[in-house]
């Protein structure tokens, strides 16, 4: 696959985390596709313009995000019919139907997520045949955050998550307090994780 013909889509969800810890410069660090390459769903671009307090703990994060977000390429039109198969299905959600249609969609793309359910949820039995579009195209947080660790190193990590650490659980869990972070157990945290999720989906997920 030519590395210049490939993008990535970002969820919400992850793209919020990211801008919290203002770390959405590691989505390009992680999968090496640069963020006119890089789409979302429209409309968090007019909640982070609109600095929208149910996503936004400060006004600066959204104003971060809107700048990011002003890079980012279109976003591309998903699979119908993979669309209609996934309706329904407990653990997606609308946005996640429409980001794993859109891989369908585009078979040079990467989509980054931070639903964990949803990528157990597109491992369910009857899906068997998405799943094969998909294989090895789906990252979760953990895997950009631990990207993060190997370009930033342990203290700039900790200190970026600290502010908003409590936003998910297992970044929280995998890195501690600034003066408690260790690289070796932040790094054994994190791939618990990423093993834990590949153990119900070992296919779908990003190497």
């Amino acid at each position: 696959m030519s590395e210049d013909s490939r993008r990535l889509v970002v969820d919400v969800d992850a793209l919020v985390k990211l801008a919290h810890w203002s770390l959405l410069g590691e989505l390009e660090g992680a999968t090496g596709i640069p963020p006119e390459r890089q789409a979302t769903l429209e409309s968090i671009r007019f909640r982070a313009a609109r600095r929208d307090r149910k996503l936004f703990r400060d006004a600066a994060v959204a104003d971060y995000l809107a700048v990011a977000l002003s890079q980012f390429g279109a976003a591309w039109g998903p699979d119908a019919e993979v669309v209609t198969r996934l309706q329904g299905i407990a653990g997606l959600d609308a946005g996640e139907i429409t980001l794993i249609a859109m891989l369908c969609s585009n078979p040079k793309a990467v989509l980054v997520t931070g639903d964990k359910r949803a990528i157990r949820a597109l491992a369910a039995p009857g899906l068997e045949d998405i799943v094969e579009r998909v294989a090895g195209r789906i990252a979760c947080l953990e895997q950009v955050v631990l990207s993060a660790l190997d370009r930033l190193g342990v203290g700039t990590l900790a200190s970026s998550i600290e502010p908003h650490r409590d936003l998910d659980v297992a970044v929280r869990c995998a890195v501690p307090r600034p003066p408690y972070a260790v690289e070796l157990e932040v790094r054994k945290g994190l791939l618990s994780y990423i093993e834990d999720l590949r153990k119900h989906a070992s296919s779908l997920l990003y190497e």
